[in-house]
């Protein structure tokens, strides 16, 4: 099962890996390219790169289509979910895109649980209801490319769940894409609903430009 203490650790991790990117990043720049990345192995990495072979005459392509599969577990509980999502992805700058998601989580397992209201006289209510079985996360979100592959990615929005249940939904990710057009992460999605399970999944997918 997975513990809040565990996403504190992949927060952590996450933090660690971007700050190690960046300064790569920047010492790369501040060499002129006479560094680790800039010969031997690490330039024929990175010079296959997703953005190097985005880029024409100065240009990028502006929009793509992303279709992923995301399996993964609840936090806390380890249940399994397994959902899907199409992306619309805009770059705005060579490191920088903008991305509108829609997407569906299915919950394997379902349990009570229980929330708190506030009455009109100001007194708190606890209610009992069964955790959601699914959800419809719809989202809007930036994602930041490093040293060309590796990217850190943002999203915040809606999740529509069932019973007319809706709750606000962030999503930290982090992940790796390929020239080819496949990425793969990860990403944690956290609802302010507690009748909507916060999860952590992978996320498997394929993009194409439009």
């Amino acid at each position: 099962m997975l513990a809040k203490a565990q996403i504190t650790l992949l927060t952590t991790v996450i933090l660690l890996l971007t700050t190690v990117c960046t300064f790569a990043q920047y010492q790369q720049v501040a060499s002129g390219g006479n560094n680790l990345f800039a010969k031997g192995y690490g330039s024929n990495y990175f010079n296959s790169s997703y953005l190097n072979t985005q880029q024409k005459d100065g240009k990028t392509n502006d929009w793509e289509l992303g279709i992923s599969v995301n399996p993964g577990v609840t936090v806390g509980l380890g249940d399994f979910i397994i959902g899907g999502d199409a992306s619309l992805n805009r770059h705005l700058t060579k490191n920088l895109e903008a991305t509108f998601s829609a997407g569906y989580t299915y919950f394997s397992k379902t349990h009570s649980g229980t929330y708190v209201t506030v009455s009109p006289n100001g007194t708190y209510v606890f209610n009992q209801d069964t955790i959601k079985k699914y959800v419809v996360p719809v989202k809007l979100g930036l994602r930041y490319y490093l040293l060309n592959k590796f990217y850190i990615g943002g999203e915040a929005g809606v999740g529509f769940a069932s019973n007319g249940t809706n709750s606000f939904v962030y999503s930290p990710s982090i992940g790796i894409r390929f020239k080819s057009g496949f990425d793969f992460g990860v990403k944690y999605e956290n609802y302010s609903s507690r009748l909507i399970q916060d999860n952590l999944s992978l996320k498997l997918s394929y993009r194409l430009p439009l």
